[in-house]
């Protein structure tokens, strides 16, 4: 693959997956192993680059001033991840699984080190920072019906991340996720969808100016249909 978009970045990346598809009897099988590796080479920044609260948040005291980006060094990092998924479906049962594991990939975006701690604050210091995560689908088909019943968990987590700039410290974040849904085949192109989905975001952060934990949740349910043409 092409260099990722910098002006400091001249390596070439490399991508792979195999993929092995087996059938015996009544099984079908499906198993798939993936990797990526790019080395990135990022330019030193200048920090100290500042605005006042008065010309962009009105409301804010107007003797405000925010860090946009922190002094850095000019550095070089490995993003990197690898997969595992397998895909077993045998007398109307599905069962899938998947994992992954890596590093300065994925969430919040290759090659960027942290999370902003807040809307204002941006920083890609030099720390790598570890993602994984992965998940796990059932299904059923009712017989003669055709509906497909079914449900899955999830989740993804990136560890250990410095979080830059007056905010100093380490945080790990974590999402996951449950989805329990039926779907019915009303015409060969369509099919009716109901979904009950449970999402959680948590935040971990272990020391610095906001050292905590902090939790959000969402909830919701969706009727609707899937067209295939």
């Amino acid at each position: 693959r092409e260099p990722l978009a910098n002006s400091a970045n001249h390596e070439v990346g490399y991508e792979g997956k195999a993929t092995f598809d087996f059938a015996t009897n009544d099984i079908n099988a499906r198993i798939w192993v993936g990797g990526i590796h790019q080395k990135v080479s990022v330019a030193a920044t200048t920090g100290g680059q500042t605005f006042s609260a008065a010309s962009a948040t009105a409301g804010v005291s107007a003797t405000t001033s925010y860090i946009v980006t922190a002094d850095t060094s000019a550095f070089s990092k490995t993003a990197e991840a690898a997969e595992i998924g397998a895909k077993v479906s045998a007398h109307g049962f599905g069962l899938v699984g998947y994992y992954y594991d890596g590093k300065n990939i994925g969430t919040p975006g290759m090659l960027f080190s942290n999370i902003p701690a807040s809307g204002l604050t941006f920083n890609t210091d030099s720390a790598d920072h570890d993602v994984n995560g992965g998940y796990v689908q059932a299904t059923f088909t009712v017989p003669g019906a055709g509906t497909k019943i079914g449900a899955s968990w999830g989740r993804s987590e990136i560890e250990g991340t410095a979080i830059g700039a007056g905010n100093s410290g380490t945080s790990t974040y974590e999402n996951e996720s449950w989805i329990v849904g039926a779907y019915h085949p009303l015409t060969k192109h369509l099919n009716l969808v109901a979904e009950y989905n449970d999402a959680e975001h948590k935040v971990d952060q272990s020391s610095g100016d906001n050292a905590g934990n902090g939790k959000a949740k969402a909830r919701n349910v969706s009727l609707g249909a899937i067209l295939f043409f």
